[in-house]
């Protein structure tokens, strides 16, 4: 009887604040972020340039086409945009940027920018990595990087029917890295049985991610979510099989 609760009587009502008619997975997102307005954001890295000017609030163009778009902070300088159906990650402290293009991932510098190095591939630094992210009331995801490369997910309110899925891992600096996961979802659970890909920009010292969820051809829900560890209370792994001792 998920995403229902019951009246003096016993009859079921519809809960929407747990439910994807009102909110879903979205319900716990950043606002709107708008300090991009206004900016041409030229990308160059290897095979070539791209071209993102946001014309205002809501619309920009890539490359010159036009597309609605949603950005949200989630450090100083550091944004993830949706341009449609693709994707970015805007670093403007270090003047680096990384394009989401369907399944290519493009790692370039933003014009006039210092040579800091481009983000790259994490490698093994996920691997035992093992939390949940929180997306709202009763909604969550379990993300276990057991290898490199793969995650096994499990979403509420099964957690016990998990997935080997095929996971990318970028670092976009200390502490916070990119993880895109490409996959269905079991039935019954709290996100659409559409979900086929989740892409989260996380950050590992406050715990807490900003993304999109992606499936069946409909606008990408984009979300905030905070993280939580599944190993021992008192000690935890981060990326990079870095022990912390919370006792301290």
């Amino acid at each position: 009887m998920y995403n229902y609760i019951y009246d003096d009587n016993g009859v079921y009502i519809k809960n929407l604040s747990n439910n994807a008619e009102q909110y879903g997975l979205g319900q716990y997102r950043f606002p709107h972020n708008y300090e991009l307005r206004g900016k041409t954001i030229t990308v160059t890295g290897e095979g070539g340039e791209h071209v993102l000017d946001f014309l205002n609030k809501t619309e920009m163009t890539f490359d010159g086409a036009k597309y609605e778009y949603e950005a949200v902070k989630l450090d100083p300088k550091l944004f993830f945009v949706r341009c449609g159906f693709r994707f970015a990650v805007i670093d403007l402290a270090k003047g680096l940027a990384t394009l989401i293009l369907g399944k290519e991932y493009f790692y370039g510098r933003i014009s006039d920018s210092e040579e800091f190095p481009l983000h790259s591939d994490a490698g093994d630094e996920m691997t035992e990595t093992y939390l949940a992210w929180v997306f709202g009331c009763d909604r969550y995801a379990v993300h276990e990087h057991f290898e490199s490369g793969k995650c096994r997910v499990s979403w509420a309110p099964h957690p016990d029917v998990k997935n080997d899925l095929p996971c990318k891992s970028i670092k976009i600096k200390k502490g916070i890295y990119l993880v895109d996961i490409q996959g269905g979802v079991p039935h019954f659970v709290c996100a659409d049985i559409l979900t086929n890909r989740v892409i989260l920009l996380e950050d590992y010292e406050h715990m807490i991610a900003v993304g999109a969820v992606l499936g069946g051809g409909r606008t990408p829900t984009m979300v905030t979510c905070y993280g939580k560890f599944l190993d021992d209370p008192h000690e935890i792994m981060i990326p990079g099989n870095v022990i912390i001792d919370l006792d301290k």
